[in-house]
């Protein structure tokens, strides 16, 4: 972990305890309600939560962002002498259970830009070239988007927001190259934890990626070629370290250095590409940008309930969210209508 990524999240950590600090003692300067701040009390941090997303507490993306902010307070509480209110009971547990689901249901998300555009294959193939894939960065980032846009799953599981969500990280004893190493022809993937299952999170599923060869004018973007050189590139022979980490030890590849290392890459990858798609954003991709263009591909080729399968998704409710009609299927629609 180098000195810059160290400075940032202290960074990040210290503005989110200070809007805590901030409003504990400034919003409560009268009652003093929310005094002292340690130990840290429930009521007190759902009350942080809902300040968080109103105007004045500014943050914007409902509560993906606002349990950054939650899981700040906690470890600030923790390295203090303090104790995790969420844990202190089971009726605590529930109570916090009860709340964040409400939070999420009825508490409106701020969108500060469009939805996130789907990743397709001809963009998976010009960000894989734009990579250097000599260097360690290089073939970090090209396997951990391959693995992504091929398996359907969530970015969760190669990157992590925060410890919360460390268990859903794929380790290197999750992987199974057949029939060996040297000479996979697919792999194996097991996913320890589900998170868009609701009445099946913590289960397991897995996940099969067979070897792809390169087809026509894009490079190969095969992740059993990337995971094989990955593979010989980085395991520091620890079964249970994440598969995916730019130290090379025992810390997975944070979301924020995922993004950043996205949208670093993402210009010189659409300029490769025909107009209008040179003239994007970079803002306008993420991790879900994956498995968007993902599902969107599959789709194109299976009905939705085995699409559904591969999202692991509850309903097709949730599926269709993701997926989109490719350009060949506006085309072929287009011309349907002609043809009336």
């Amino acid at each position: 972990m180098n000195d810059s990524t160290d400075t940032i999240r202290q960074a990040a950590f210290n503005s989110r305890v200070a809007k805590y600090v901030k409003f504990a003692v400034a919003n409560h300067a009268e009652e003093q309600g929310l005094l002292p701040i340690l130990p840290l009390q429930l009521k007190h941090l759902c009350l942080f939560c809902v300040f968080c997303s109103s105007p004045e507490g500014g943050v914007r993306a409902g509560w993906s962002s606002v349990a950054n902010y939650t899981a700040a307070i906690i470890s600030f509480a923790l390295k203090h002498g303090s104790t995790d209110p969420r844990e202190a009971s089971e009726l605590a547990k529930h109570q916090w259970k009860s709340f964040r689901h409400n939070f999420i249901k009825n508490i409106k998300v701020v969108r500060t830009h469009k939805r996130k555009l789907a990743i397709q294959p001809a963009l998976l193939a010009a960000l894989i070239l734009s990579k250097n894939v000599e260097t360690k960065q290089g073939l970090l980032e090209a396997a951990m988007w391959s693995v992504l846009w091929y398996s359907s799953v969530r970015a969760g599981h190669v990157s992590i927001k925060h410890e919360r969500s460390r268990a859903q990280i794929i380790q290197w004893n999750d992987i199974c190259f057949e029939p060996s190493r040297q000479h996979a022809t697919r792999v194996l993937i097991r996913f320890r934890a589900s998170k868009t299952r609701p009445e099946a999170q913590g289960e397991e599923f897995s996940s099969v990626l067979s070897k792809c060869p390169p087809t026509g004018q894009f490079p190969w973007t095969c992740p059993v070629t990337l995971l094989q050189a990955w593979y010989t590139a980085s395991y520091i022979g620890v079964p249970t370290a994440p598969v995916f980490s730019t130290t090379g030890d025992l810390v997975p590849v944070t979301r924020a250095e995922f993004t950043r290392g996205l949208r670093a890459t993402l210009p010189d990858a659409l300029a490769m590409l025909n107009s209008p798609h040179k003239d994007l954003s970079p803002l306008h991709f993420s991790g879900i940008s994956f498995r968007k263009g993902s599902l969107t591909a599959y789709a194109a080729i299976l009905d939705v309930d085995k699409v559904q399968a591969m999202a692991d998704h509850k309903c097709s409710a949730s599926t269709r969210y993701y997926i989109g009609p490719t350009t060949q299927q506006r085309a072929a629609n287009h011309a349907l209508i002609h043809n009336q």
